[in-house]
Formats: structure tokens, sequence, C-alpha cells
């Protein structure tokens, strides 16, 4: 009897090779398709990074809103009805203890999520039998103690202690803003004469125009102009535009186009820029 021979039951192996290369990419596939991957990262990237600018301003927005809040709440208990507790005599001063704790009493409230400044929850008493000490423990309705890191706005952007928000507690820099004095207020000197601005002079504005608190737009160190008082690339949300609070307590994103109109009307004071006296 003869021997038959068994085909073995299995795929020729040039077939199982052809089969496997079919499965595979070449190399200027494979380049294709990481030349698409990058074309569209580039067209994604900056919408995302827009996405996530206008997220920080619009949390940045909250925090104004809450300190806002806490300038109605101290304005009600303050006998002259002052809508800040800052130095009435000084005014640069961005001091904001005065809503510290007993109006806003999250520090996180007082960092602009745009920048990376930080707060140091490091308490100094106050001595009550000490004038300076007294008038100022006055101006914080009773609290005796203060935060360094909330007396003064932090040196820019970057890295560095300080608060990251402007006080604006006066009009045009001597009289006080009051409930009284916003509810309807003249204005007396916006302009300097050379100035288109100065046709606002004897407007009346009331509180849904006078502004209280906005963006950190001082002391910006490595800045052209340190002291610009307006949006810069160096500002907390860039030249786009700056978060304002009004008198009345409502909030709103203040363009670029629009500032100087805006900030002579909210401080009776000559518009930054050319017509600024700095």
């Amino acid at each position: 009897m003869g021997i038959k021979s068994i085909t073995p039951l299995c795929v020729k192996p040039a077939r199982v090779h052809k089969a496997a290369a079919g499965l595979g990419f070449t190399l200027i596939e494979l380049l294709v398709v990481i030349a698409m991957i990058a074309i569209l990262a580039s067209l994604l990237l900056p919408a995302l990074a827009a996405a996530k600018s206008r997220a920080k301003r619009i949390a940045c927005l909250g925090n104004v809103q809450q300190m806002a809040l806490g300038s109605q709440l101290y304005a009600d208990d303050d006998p002259a009805g002052a809508l800040t507790g800052a130095d009435p005599k000084n005014w640069g001063d961005d001091d904001v203890n005065w809503l510290y704790p007993e109006y806003d009493n999250n520090l996180k409230v007082f960092v602009c999520p745009a920048t990376q400044n930080f707060i140091r929850n490091k308490p100094v008493k106050l001595d009550p039998t000490k004038a300076a000490d007294a008038a100022y423990i006055q101006r914080l309705h009773g609290n005796q103690t203060w935060v360094p890191d909330l007396y003064y706005t932090a040196l820019g952007t970057r890295y560095l202690p300080g608060h990251s928000y402007d006080v604006y507690g006066n009009l045009t820099s001597r009289v006080r803003k009051t409930e009284t004095v916003v509810g309807h207020y003249v204005l007396a000197a916006p302009g300097r004469p050379s100035s288109s601005l100065m046709l606002l002079k004897g407007m009346i504005v009331g509180p849904s125009k006078i502004w209280v608190f906005l963006d950190n737009l001082d002391r910006i160190i490595g800045a052209p102009n340190p002291y610009p008082d307006r949006p810069t690339l160096w500002s907390s949300h860039g030249a786009a535009g700056c978060n304002v609070s009004f008198a009345d307590g409502h909030v709103a994103f203040i363009r670029l186009n629009e500032w100087d109109y805006d900030y002579v009307i909210g401080n009776d004071y000559p518009a930054p820029g050319n017509n600024s006296p700095n």
C-alpha cells in the first residue's frame, strides 16, 4: 500500500505575509497623518487658549462681584455710608482689609485667576491705644487685625504676594465715594482743557456709572509704563479690557475702546494716556 501525501491545513506563507503587510502603514501615510494632526492642533489650540482666557476672565468677574457686594454691605454699616474703607486722604490707597473677613471671608476672592498672585494669611494685630491704629480700626469697622498682603496690590500678574484689584474710593481724587455722593453726582473736572472729554463737565451721573473696583492696572513691574491706569498687554486680561464694579453693585467688562469715556465718568478724573496727569 502506498503512502498518500497529506496537504497541511494552513494558509500558504506567501499569503500570510501579504495579508499582514496589508494591515500596516507606509512611511508616507504616517507622515500625512502626523501632518493632519499638526494642522488640526494649530487650528484648535488658539481656540482652546481663548476659551481658557475667557473662563479666567469670567471667574475674575465673579470675584469683582463678590467685592462689590461686600462694598454694599460695608456702606450699610458705615456711619458715613462710605462705599470703601480705603483711606479717603490717599487716592491711591488699594487696601482691601476693610472687606476681610467681615464682608468677604474668602481670601481667594482677592486674587484674579488670570494672575499668579497669592495672599499669605498672616494677620497683624493693631494697637487701639495708638492714634493711627485707632483710626484704621475705625475704617475696619472694629476689626483689630489686618493682613499685609491685602494692603497692597501685587506688582503685576506674576507669582508675587499681594491682591489683584485696584480700589477707587474717591472722586476727583478728593471726594470720598459715599452712598449720598454717588446718588446724584455732578462731574466737576473730568478732563484737561485740550480734551474733548471736557464736554462732560456738569454731566449728572449716578451709582450705575461710578466705579469702585477694577483689575489691578498699577505697579506692573516690567511694563514700559508701570502705572498705565488702562488695559495693556501686561494687564490681567491683556489689552482687551478690564473687569469693573460700580457703586450700585453691578459689574461689567469695560473694553479698551470704551475706556477713556467710562473712566472719566466713573471717577471724575482725567482719562489716562495722553490726557493723564501721570
